[in-house]
């Protein structure tokens, strides 16, 4: 008896229990970049600070002396992804940590890689 093993990857997009969309991996394109977050809130443990910026500040970025009360706040190095298909899907997801953003990404493509290479 000879057993074939097909690789597929699916997607699975819910909105709700009853509301969800099925999509063939190879059809989503993904995208991972860092991005510099102004964190209002208390700055999550996991994420690294990059810098400061100002409530309000000025062009080149530096603190308008307008505003007495004008704070700072911590700026954050996040990670984000996004999902994106021609049927309409269009995720965008910002994780604070950005080195498991990037392997998650990362084994994503490779996943994404392996179907492709495996039905053609």
């Amino acid at each position: 008896m000879k057993v074939q093993w097909q690789v597929t990857g699916l997607l699975l997009v819910a909105r709700d229990v009853t509301d969800f969309a099925v999509i063939d991996l190879r059809s989503v394109k993904i995208e991972f970049d860092a991005s510099k977050f102004d964190e209002r809130g208390p700055p999550p443990s996991d994420s690294a600070r990059v810098g400061s910026a100002w409530e309000y500040s000025n062009k080149d970025g530096t603190r308008d002396l307008r505003y007495r009360d004008n704070r700072e706040f911590p700026l954050m190095l996040y990670g984000q992804f996004r999902f994106r298909s021609d049927t309409g899907l269009n995720e965008h997801f910002m994780i604070s940590n950005i080195d498991a953003c990037a392997s998650f990404s990362d084994a994503l493509l490779k996943f994404e890689q392996l179907l492709t290479r495996r039905r053609s």
